[in-house]
């Protein structure tokens, strides 16, 4: 009954104002792909690959927006509310293999729905969520199998490894978690570990250890299935783009991991955990080691060779941390009258951050490298909502209105044609790319300007067009802080 309690006040408050902060630059791609595919799924329904992202999160939106035109952002960031909830059922369930007791269920239930980390991105359209609950049910059929020795979970392990490796190709960082998952708690044991690898390596020769590395051949088999399209080679060659080499790493570039990312990534944990949360999962209990050890199996890699990183890219190591947290704390439950003070204070981290989040969420207290890309920068879509309202209007009053953007997609034109495609707009509405920055309002949009209305939407940052004799500026809406706007330009007629 509790479990449902938080399950409807988890649904309450993230559903509410659920598109308070505006569509960010890749909900925007992700929901125009799978627009584009629902339309034309011959020549769509692997264009993700073509960006380096697998298809399944895409696939996953398809009847989403084929069934909800109108707001396509509200129902795609609803769905990611619901892998959520289901990723903190699969979280219970995990722990419950560490024998996490019945009167501890509903305070990790409620962790994995609320902590700022997973409240975040559970409100937004993003991969991340999906990607979440296929790792959190392939960890979850892996204990099962390995501790509990139930066959069946087997295929839990199989669907949700291979569901990961079909939404993000980071997804074979989680290899290394599945051993040291394997390693530790294939049967209870002590000693050193030069026993414990001797044991090891004799479960792995064994049926059990078999049928487990099969399984995990099983599922690359499962993701190689992508192979059917063409496009397959694109899904690693935009690595290169975000991945530092062996040699750039030789040549200096071990400095920058060692000294600016790594501390970063730890302030990031620290931040999106809350402190406590962070400090308690490094506490002693029984299954410490194989908690910590994996999570740092799957960060490592990742902070070595990543040239561009994101806190997103880390919630699953972010999951196993919350892990070891909710297993400490409940094995310290003797000293919680004597910490509340200190639960009081996460508690109302956890509040304050999600209050701000769903009723002001432009003031959001996120790390700065996330206010820029979700508050200040291009890639936030602020300034959408009302260019749509206006255009909503303006279709309803004119036909053959061109829309030009900057870019070619991404937050621009992307975030804005998904509120679009209905067929009540065909031929009424004409949105185009451009690309950027734009030094000066193109000929081409000038000379359309002559036979019909033609509109630029650019931001503030990436204009520098200062001929007032090509456009009339309608609006200049501000992001927060009074952060670079986004500008509705109404272009004049080029003159015959």
């Amino acid at each position: 009954m509790k479990k449902i309690l938080i399950s409807l006040l988890f649904l309450g408050i993230s559903l509410w104002n659920l598109t308070g902060l505006p569509i960010f630059s890749d909900e925007a791609i992700y929901i125009h792909w799978a627009q584009s595919a629902v339309r034309d799924p011959q020549s769509y329904l692997f264009l993700s690959m073509l960006d380096g992202k697998p298809p399944l999160h895409v696939w996953a939106l398809m009847p989403i927006v084929a069934t909800f035109r109108t707001d396509p952002l509200w129902f795609a960031r609803a769905f990611s509310v619901i892998c959520s909830l289901l990723t903190a059922c699969v979280a219970v369930r995990t722990l419950r293999v560490f024998s996490l007791k019945a009167r501890h269920e509903s305070i990790a239930f409620a962790v994995f729905l609320f902590l700022p980390a997973f409240f975040f991105h559970a409100r937004m359209a993003l991969a991340e969520s999906l990607f979440l609950l296929a790792f959190a049910f392939s960890l979850w059929g892996l204990l099962d199998y390995v501790i509990r020795k139930r066959m069946i979970s087997i295929l839990f392990f199989i669907l949700g490894f291979s569901a990961s490796l079909w939404i993000k190709t980071t997804a074979f960082f989680f290899i290394p978690i599945y051993a040291v998952f394997a390693f530790f708690l294939h049967q209870e044991m002590s000693g050193s570990y030069v026993g414990r690898m001797r044991s090891f390596v004799r479960w792995l020769l064994s049926k059990r250890g078999v049928i487990f590395i099969l399984a995990g051949v099983l599922s690359g088999g499962i993701f190689a299935i992508l192979k059917i399209s063409p496009v397959f080679p694109s899904l690693f060659s935009r690595s290169a783009d975000y991945s530092f080499t062996i040699s750039e790493l030789l040549q200096g570039e071990w400095k920058y991991v060692l000294f600016t990312s790594s501390p970063r990534v730890v302030y990031w944990l620290g931040t999106y955990m809350t402190l406590l949360g962070f400090v308690v999962a490094f506490a002693k209990h029984r299954a410490r080691t194989v908690f910590l050890l994996s999570a740092f199996a799957f960060i490592f890699p990742i902070i070595l060779i990543g040239k561009v990183l994101t806190f997103r890219y880390f919630l699953p190591a972010v999951y196993l941390l919350s892990c070891s947290a909710v297993l400490a704390a409940c094995e310290y439950e003797r000293y919680w009258k004597k910490l509340r003070g200190i639960w009081v204070l996460f508690v109302l981290h956890v509040i304050v951050f999600s209050s701000i989040f769903v009723f002001f969420p432009s003031q959001t207290p996120l790390t700065k490298e996330d206010k820029n890309q979700y508050l200040f920068q291009w890639s936030s879509g602020y300034g959408i909502p009302e260019v749509r309202e206006f255009f909503i209007q303006q279709s309803k009053e004119n036909t053959n209105i061109l829309v030009a953007t900057e870019g070619y997609f991404g937050t621009l034109p992307d975030g804005l044609k998904v509120y679009f495609t209905d067929r009540f707009y065909s031929g009424k509405l004409e949105i185009i790319g451009v690309g950027q920055p734009i030094a000066e309002v193109p000929l081409h949009l000038r000379v359309s300007a002559r036979s019909r209305p033609v509109y630029l939407i650019v931001n503030q940052s990436r204009f520098s067009d200062t001929n007032v004799d090509h456009y009339e500026v309608l609006s200049l809406f501000p992001r927060p802080n009074n952060q670079h706007g986004l500008y509705l330009l109404k272009i004049r007629p080029e003159k015959e």
